[in-house]
């Protein structure tokens, strides 16, 4: 089963969330979810930018209510790009096999940015990746990517993540974040 919704977020964009609908008699949304039992992902659009208004269980809240989520960061030779400084143009959404397949489109003067999500049926799993395009004329020198960026609550924190170290990939790994 495959279900497909996409949305333009500028008037400058063609493109409407349906075939048959017409741009402008669509009313913009200005949240967008990706959820199950296990975890809310929610987005936020304001003007032109995104921000994750909540990444949550049931039980918990990770974000700081008043932050603005830069949800990814990209560090090139001469800047440092997020969602703060991007201008976010459509979100697209796709669910497949029970794979929720979140895509933020994010433009700025000299690239542009996909922040995808995915978040996995019956988990609290999620997945979060960019796809950095050049758009200008100068060669662009990406330094760091971070996939995700958040602002957390002083608390108690565990990460746990997998390796990636030769011959001991994917072991689980937990640390305290300080």
């Amino acid at each position: 089963l495959r279900k497909r919704a996409s949305f333009a977020y500028t008037e400058d964009e063609k493109t409407a969330p349906f075939p048959s609908a017409k741009a402008e008699s669509v009313t913009k949304p200005t949240r967008f979810q990706l959820a199950n039992a296990q975890l809310n992902l929610e987005y936020q659009a304001a003007q032109d930018r995104l921000h994750l208004s909540r990444f949550s269980t049931p039980a918990a809240s990770w974000l700081i209510a008043s932050a603005a989520s830069p949800l990814f960061r990209v560090y090139t030779a001469d800047a440092v790009y997020d969602a703060t400084n991007l201008a976010f143009r459509a979100f697209d959404l796709t669910i497949e096999d029970g794979i929720q397949h979140g895509i933020a489109h994010f433009h700025g003067a000299s690239l542009t940015v996909e922040h995808h999500s995915l978040l996995y049926e019956n988990t609290a799993l999620t997945e979060h990746w960019q796809v950095v395009r050049a758009t200008g004329t100068a060669p662009l020198h990406i330094t760091r990517i971070d996939s995700l960026s958040l602002d957390l609550p002083a608390a108690p924190l565990d990460l746990l993540h997998f390796t990636s170290d030769w011959g001991q990939e994917f072991q689980p790994v937990r640390a305290p974040l300080t």
